[in-house]
């Protein structure tokens, strides 16, 4: 059976309580990122999948924040039985026809890394989206059978219409993180001999990390990547337990409509091992999760290395 046996229409506001049970059916009853009623801004783009009736998918398209120009692309999730119909797909394109009427720069997603089949992220791949980085550990408590308490990772990717990549803007990155710009794959050219950005540094954003009961996610940090000022905030940034996750071309836009770009940095809640090896990439992310690994690696022995003295010193203290 191929996705055109199935019915597609437009999310109601009736549609809640049948959404939900499908992420109740994936990610069991305790699953806390389910749909909140109050939400009013999924009737516009975000589609549903029928058959017989009864909704059997799901996939959400949203403006992004206050940007009238960036969507995001999210809770894609099709029931068990009815995978592998090209339903995942059929949902993308027609979320796609809709968005592109609004005239969007930008469409982004984030597709999980929890399974090993990566469907999320090719299904992204055969659309024409650009891999930007990872988000390590950032949803907590999903999937605990198989993660415990580490949270779900996801990929970033983006599809861009209005604008490639990082243009003939400059970027300003520390020397040792140019391997990791290089490691994704499809950008295009990163450097350019322009005068950094004149407007004012804009300012760094922070999220803090999401809660799910007594489980915490990663924190990120946003760095405007056009000014020299950039390699002061990420080793500013760096010596606080932050590290690479990924970058954003053509996110940011000063006051007076200049477009920039960021560098994303994420931190792990806990100075716990996190495992890697459950943060499952298509070929083209390897090369760049190996390296996020080593560097997670590298400062989570350093971490270790200096717990003992602090330690000793507390002992002191006291």
């Amino acid at each position: 059976m191929d996705s055109e046996s199935y019915e597609f229409r437009k999310f109601q506001t009736a549609d809640f309580a049948a959404i939900n049970a499908l992420y109740f059916e994936e990610y069991g009853k305790d699953y806390p990122y389910a749909l909140n009623s109050s939400r009013d801004d999924l009737t516009h783009f975000s589609t549903v999948t029928l058959y017989e009736d009864v909704i059997i998918g799901f996939a959400r398209a949203t403006p992004y924040r206050n940007h009238k120009d960036i969507f995001e692309f999210g809770g894609l999730i099709v029931a068990r039985a009815y995978r592998e119909h090209g339903l995942a797909r059929k949902l993308t394109d027609i979320r796609l026809l809709s968005v592109l009427k609004e005239n969007p720069r930008i469409i982004f997603s984030e597709p999980v890394c929890n399974r090993p089949d990566k469907a999320s992220q090719l299904n992204l791949i055969h659309h024409g989206f650009k891999y930007l980085g990872l988000r390590p550990f950032k949803y907590p408590a999903i999937k605990q059978r198989i993660l415990g308490e580490q949270g779900e990772s996801v990929a970033l990717a983006a599809q861009y219409y209005q604008a490639d990549g990082f243009g003939t803007r400059p970027v300003y990155v520390t020397d040792d993180y140019i391997p990791f710009l290089e490691a994704l794959p499809n950008l295009c050219k990163m450097y350019s001999d322009t005068r950094p950005m004149q407007a004012v540094f804009p300012g760094v954003q922070s999220r803090q990390g999401m809660t799910a009961g007594n489980l915490e996610g990663s924190s990120f940090v946003h760095i405007p990547l056009n000014w020299m000022e950039a390699r002061v905030m990420i080793n500013h940034f760096r010596n606080q337990g932050y590290l690479f996750s990924g970058i954003l071309p053509g996110y940011g836009r000063t006051e007076s409509g200049e477009i920039f770009d960021y560098i994303t940095l994420y931190k792990p809640p806990r100075p716990i091992l996190y495992d890697f090896a459950l943060v499952h990439v298509i070929p083209e992310m390897e090369a760049l999760k190996k390296l996020m690994e080593q560097e997670y690696l590298s400062t989570f022995a350093h971490f270790q290395a200096k717990k003992p003295a602090v330690q000793r010193r507390l002992a002191v203290a006291y």
